[in-house]
C-alpha cells in the first residue's frame, strides 16, 4: 500500500495549493514556514491540512477565533465544499449560519 498515492500524490500539491490560495495564501505565502505567520494564518494553515486529507467526520471548536472577517468567509466557503459531516462549536453567528443546514442549540 502507497500511503503517498491514497492521498492523490500526483495531483496533491495542486490541491493542497487551490486550498491555501482559497483561504487567502498567495504563492509567496504558500511556501513561507508556518511559524512565520502571525496566530490567525496558523489556524488557516491548520484548517488545510485537516480538509486536505478529506475527513468524513470532523469536529471544530471556535474555528473563527483569531481570525479576520475574509478570512471568515474564506473558511465558510472551504467548509461548505467539505463532503463529510462537520460538528461545529461557535459564538460567530455569522460563521454558523453560513455553514449549518442543522443546528443544535444548548
Amino acid at each position: 500500500m502507497n500511503v503517498w498515492l491514497d492521498f492523490d500524490g500526483y495531483s496533491g500539491e495542486v490541491r493542497a495549493a487551490s486550498i491555501l490560495s482559497s483561504l487567502g495564501f498567495d504563492r509567496v505565502a504558500q511556501v513561507r514556514p508556518c511559524d512565520k505567520f502571525p496566530v490567525g494564518w496558523r489556524i488557516s494553515v491548520a484548517f488545510v491540512a485537516v480538509l486536505f486529507v478529506q475527513p468524513e467526520l470532523l469536529l471544530v471548536d471556535g474555528p473563527t477565533n483569531h481570525l479576520n472577517i475574509k478570512s471568515r468567509k474564506a473558511l465558510g466557503d472551504v467548509l461548505n465544499k467539505n463532503k463529510g459531516c462537520i460538528i461545529l462549536v461557535s459564538h460567530d453567528v455569522y460563521f454558523v449560519e453560513i455553514i449549518a443546514d442543522r443546528l443544535w442549540l444548548a
